[in-house]
């Protein structure tokens, strides 16, 4: 469950083995916060703990996404550390063998 302000994490993989891990720090803003784009709003963690707001004269300097209802894709901390966990093993099994 989202709770407003909270720290998550966004992410997945850039390949289809899921290899390649992406993902970033994100804080939840809220939903349908323009009623022209509906959807789940996210800041970058960074710009936020920085004292950046969407709602303020510096917004622009955010970076923001905006994640349509049923296809939202972030998770919290602990969540993150086993999807990273998983990529590390099937990366190791993806490695040659020394005989």
């Amino acid at each position: 469950m989202l709770h407003l302000h909270s720290a998550v994490v966004g992410g997945g993989a850039i390949d289809a083995r899921c290899l390649e891990p992406v993902m970033e720090a994100l804080v939840f803003l809220g939903r349908d916060l323009f009623a022209d784009t509906p959807g789940f709003y996210f800041q970058d963690l960074a710009s936020y703990i920085s004292g950046i707001r969407h709602d303020a004269s510096n917004a622009t300097d955010g970076q923001y996404t905006c994640q349509p209802s049923g296809q939202v894709s972030v998770m919290d901390f602990e969540r993150a550390l086993d999807r990273l966990l998983d990529c590390s093993l099937r990366r190791a099994d993806e490695r040659p063998r020394n005989l």
